[in-house]
């Protein structure tokens, strides 16, 4: 058994030799009733392995992230109309060649649940090998249609990928 555990810890170091943990992420205010697209860029020294999804959402805010908690919203608490308003939000994401890799447009509770508000959660996964110097595209839709006396009022989105980025690209390695 000890030598099953040694082996294991051999083999452990020599695949950090070439990979190791890494997170890209985006943040984007995305006005209501419009659309935004984001280009998170991967690093061209090596190829990143995406595993996982997660993010967290806050509406109505300010451009800025700050929670409006007295702006109106299509997407109220029950009861009231005002509150929080997380669901108004779709994503479409593809890749460097435009690769769909949503089904067009989905609702970003999909792919947070039930991590709204201060809630934990465990990141949705989200499987995807991206080639070193590529680009992924997130397009946001606010379906919320609310302003504040005029001003506009946002949904403030952070979206992380987590996976590992490899120490060369598959391109380098012949």
């Amino acid at each position: 058994m000890l030598s099953s555990v040694i082996a294991e810890l051999k083999n452990s170091r020599e695949v950090q030799k070439h990979k190791a943990l890494f997170v890209y992420s985006v943040s984007a205010a995305v006005p209501n009733n419009t659309d935004r697209t984001v280009t998170l860029q991967i690093e061209k020294d090596g190829d990143f392995q995406c595993e996982k999804i997660t993010g967290h959402i806050i509406a109505p805010a300010s451009e800025l992230g700050v929670r409006q908690a007295s702006a109106p919203t299509d997407y109220p608490l029950v009861g009231t109309t005002v509150g929080w308003a997380e669901h108004g939000l779709s994503v479409k994401i593809t890749d460097t060649s435009d690769r769909p890799l949503t089904s067009g447009f989905i609702p970003m509770e999909l792919l947070l649940t039930p991590g709204y508000r201060e809630q934990f959660y465990v990141p949705m996964p989200f499987k995807y090998l991206f080639p070193a110097a590529s680009r992924v595209k997130l397009e946001f839709k606010n379906r919320d249609t609310q302003t504040d006396g005029g001003g506009p009022l946002y949904h403030y989105v952070s979206i992380a990928l987590i996976g590992y980025k490899y120490a060369v690209s598959a391109n380098q390695l012949g």
